[in-house]
């Protein structure tokens, strides 16, 4: 709901920083990275799930909602891209990656206090 509710928010309405950088990308990329965290820890909560299940599931929904929001945006004020959903897309692989990553780490660090 939140993701959809920033994709109607007119361009002219959102605040020019001044800078080089692509700030439309990366909040792309941070959205999508926060959606695939809470996705994930909501899923995994639920202890019915084994976690490469999980990882793939918040994946392809990142890939899906990042479709679909691209796709709301043609009937806003708003211009959909490949771009921003390629920004979408990579905001979720990369936070399913450091979730692996430190589970990984987690895992090597109780089987040393064992």
């Amino acid at each position: 709901m939140i993701i959809f509710s920033l994709s109607s928010i007119p361009p002219k309405s959102i605040p020019d920083i001044g800078t080089e950088l692509p700030i439309d990308k990366v909040v792309h990329f941070i959205e999508y990275g926060i959606f695939g965290f809470l996705l994930f820890k909501s899923l995994h909560s639920l202890n019915r799930l084994r976690i490469w299940q999980i990882i793939i599931i918040a994946i392809f929904s990142g890939i899906i909602l990042g479709a679909l929001d691209e796709s709301y945006q043609s009937l806003t004020k708003r211009n959909p891209s490949i771009y921003d959903w390629l920004a979408d897309v990579i905001g979720v692989v990369i936070c399913m990656t450091l979730i692996i990553l430190y589970m990984r780490v987690a895992v090597k660090e109780k089987t040393k206090e064992q």
